[in-house]
């Protein structure tokens, strides 16, 4: 196994609890700072005091945190202020392992549909397995440098 591949598989052992939490618990409409405030029974004023900033700040946060302006900076000075911990990741949809491998056959099947394409245009005989052409050229694209420039 590659150096790339076990820390491929390393990651995803990790992330897998991030990935079944993100499907079982999108951000409240809301926002989750906007939650976590509300069930704490805090409001804007009594987190604007613990921040040092206004009622209207913390509001303009909790709207940023919905739809993306707000900072990480802000998001993690709202969670100290909340006796809480931000946590920000980015948690792929699916493997790590299975999205190298699906990337990697694509990148093979247009290398050998294009192939393909100028052998007939050449009116060369088409290769015999392309199927098991494209697992090869899928194998050793999966642990090239080049895989995502393709």
């Amino acid at each position: 196994m590659t150096d790339r591949a076990h820390a491929r598989q390393v990651l995803d052992q990790r992330l897998a609890a991030w990935r079944e939490a993100a499907r079982k618990a999108p951000a409240p409409p809301r926002g989750w700072l906007r939650a976590l405030r509300d069930a704490a029974g805090m409001s804007h004023a009594d987190l604007a005091r613990r921040m040092g900033l206004s009622r209207q700040r913390v509001a303009q946060i909790e709207r940023g945190e919905v739809d993306g302006s707000t900072t990480i900076a802000a998001l993690r000075r709202a969670a100290e202020a909340m006796d809480s911990s931000f946590v920000c990741a980015f948690v792929p949809n699916e493997s790590l392992e299975s999205l190298v491998q699906r990337q990697a056959h694509e990148a093979a099947r247009r290398d050998v549909d294009r192939a393909t394409h100028t052998m007939l245009l050449e009116d060369q005989d088409e290769p015999a397995d392309t199927e098991r052409l494209v697992e090869q050229i899928a194998d050793e694209l999966s642990h090239s440098r080049d895989l995502w420039r393709r």
